[in-house]
């Protein structure tokens, strides 16, 4: 009989701490303004929600809300908030999630599918982590079988161009000074982004750029 009223009670206490713990994450009305505020920060067509809002008072009515660093991935961002009301105007860490326009794999995609072929645009959250493509090159395949729902990434693409060794043209446009030489294509190295093409001019200098209409584009500053 004493443990049946023991349960009952141990039921009758636990049911209260449920209801708090759902209602505390709830968004405040301090939250709500400022992912309202941030929308203006994030890249162009994604989607901004803010999650939590550490150490401003729920009393605030943010007013601006300044990022110290670009919101283009998820996860807690730097924000420097000015409102009214005692500690409103406050540096605070802010839980973002951003979804971007990213390409997906629609169906399976064997190496060397064109990737046109099998991807849409969908929005999708973005973490640190990964670098998703948005717009796909002219020609690009798959550089491995892919699956249903991935999101393509960087390292997916296999690009038409030149092989190491080759002869290539090379366009270097600077402001309105264009010269157009011929170079040798070489494998690119290090952090290069890997939709460009590499080579090297006949002075030894190591250029990169978009291979495109049987050239290699390479853009500087004047």
């Amino acid at each position: 009989m004493q443990r049946a009223l023991l349960a009952l009670a141990l039921v009758v206490v636990a049911a209260p701490s449920r209801a708090v713990s759902s209602s505390a994450t709830a968004p405040t009305a301090a939250t709500r303004a400022v992912a309202q505020l941030l929308s203006s920060s994030a890249p162009a067509s994604s989607r901004l929600s803010v999650q939590r809002v550490g150490g401003l008072p729920a009393h605030c009515v943010p007013a601006k809300a300044t990022p110290l660093s670009p919101l283009d991935r998820s996860g807690p961002a730097v924000v420097d908030v000015e409102g009214t009301g005692d500690g409103c105007s406050a540096r605070v860490v802010v839980d973002v999630r951003i979804e971007q326009p990213v390409l997906v794999v629609q169906r399976a995609a064997a190496t060397g599918a064109a990737l046109a072929d099998v991807t849409a645009v969908e929005l999708r959250e973005m973490q640190s982590h990964q670098r998703a493509v948005a717009t796909l090159p002219d020609g690009a395949t798959a550089r491995r079988a892919l699956a249903p729902g991935r999101v393509l990434v960087d390292d997916d693409l296999a690009l038409p161009g030149p092989a190491p060794g080759a002869a290539v043209k090379v366009v270097l446009q600077a402001g309105a000074l264009r010269l157009v030489r011929t170079a040798v294509a070489m494998p690119c190295a290090g952090t290069v982004d890997r939709r460009h093409h590499c080579a090297r001019l006949p002075n030894g200098r190591q250029v990169h750029g978009v291979f495109a209409a049987g050239a290699l584009h390479i853009e500087e500053s004047p």
